[in-house]
């Protein structure tokens, strides 16, 4: 792969806008992210920070679209109570009849990166600071333009079921041990 190829690539990313639903890079990493693509050899493609999120869906494992994200905070969330008064005011302003087949659930989501590099060097280089730091599941995927990067561990990640069909699972306490 040619450096005018790479350059030309990153140029384009680097002056497209971000389109994650969110539509912005995540605030914890913002230093981070704007270092990293500083570096001649590589540009970040996607990224997130972590996240702890309340999903409400189908409770049915074959049915796994739609939903709706209730909480989102790819930051420490300091008030579970809070959180919880909101979850719980939440399915209480919803028609009961609506919330049958539903799984609310609880996530605790690792942060995560993808890059394209100009070489596999760099790719090599980046992938073994990873692993080194605690990483494991990343790897590097070779295509016939792009040497892509992803850093990434599932080590960290939890679900937790917390209502089902409207119905609390859980109690405050739990929900705060949680986010603890």
């Amino acid at each position: 792969m040619g450096s005018k190829e790479f350059q030309a690539r990153k140029r384009q990313i680097l002056t497209s806008l971000d389109r994650s639903p969110k539509g912005s890079i995540d605030a914890p990493i913002v230093e981070f992210m704007g270092w990293l693509n500083e570096q001649p050899n590589v540009v970040t493609t996607s990224s997130c920070s972590g996240r702890i999120s309340i999903f409400l869906g189908s409770s049915d494992p074959s049915d796994s679209k739609g939903g709706e994200w209730l909480i989102v905070s790819h930051e420490t969330l300091p008030d579970a109570s809070a959180a919880w008064s909101k979850l719980q005011q939440d399915l209480a302003a919803r028609d009961p009849a609506s919330l049958m087949g539903t799984l609310v659930t609880f996530l605790l989501e690792p942060f995560v990166l993808h890059a394209e590099c100009a070489d596999t060097e760099t790719a090599q280089k980046i992938l073994a600071i990873a692993r080194e730091t605690g990483f494991r599941e990343s790897g590097i995927s070779l295509g016939k333009r792009r040497v892509m990067v992803q850093v990434r561990t599932m080590a960290l990640r939890l679900e937790a079921p917390v209502y089902i069909d409207g119905k609390a699972l859980t109690s405050e306490d739990h929900f705060g041990a949680l986010l603890a």
